[in-house]
């Protein structure tokens, strides 16, 4: 297990997890895309919108193809790779931050499929504990832009590392 640390002009992300491994199963992906697409049908979501500021697209130039290209990219993203990975995970955060909360929505089904892969929806950003044996995942964006910063880390890799 590796530390990878991405920097970018937004945010920051640390994935620890173990290579090859994917990010989020199948279950979680589908149940992200059922959030998106619902979100998007009750107009509280621009999915098209979403793609072209997350540097997806260069322009989509009919909205209901949006989700033609949505699923397209989400069979071609490398889920074992965070930094392919980032851009996806960052329309599903909006999706499920403007998708209704009641007792019975998509809601309950992603923070479920999230738990089974070590993930939960914390601030409306996508995290991961360390929980497990080998310590599993974690990830961390902040929301703002830095031109100068120091950064330190310290972190412990376990004897499964």
């Amino acid at each position: 297990m590796g530390v990878t640390i991405y920097l970018y002009g937004i945010a920051c992300v640390i994935w620890s997890g173990v290579m090859g491994e994917p990010i989020l199963s199948e279950r979680t992906v589908r149940a992200l895309r059922e959030c998106v697409l619902i979100a998007e049908d009750l107009h509280l979501f621009g999915l098209r919108e979403a793609m072209l500021s997350q540097g997806l697209v260069k322009d989509i130039l009919e909205p209901a193809r949006a989700r033609f290209v949505f699923d397209s990219l989400l069979k071609a993203v490398d889920w074992t790779c965070m930094e392919a990975a980032l851009p996806i995970v960052h329309i599903f955060e909006e999706a499920y931050a403007e998708s209704p909360i009641a007792v019975h929505t998509i809601h309950s089904r992603v923070d479920r499929e999230l738990e089974r892969d070590g993930w939960r929806v914390e601030d409306g950003v996508i995290v991961g504990g360390q929980d497990g044996d080998p310590k599993r995942s974690g990830l961390l964006t902040t929301p703002g832009k830095y031109k100068d910063f120091e950064l330190k880390l310290e972190f412990m890799i376990d004897e499964h590392g």
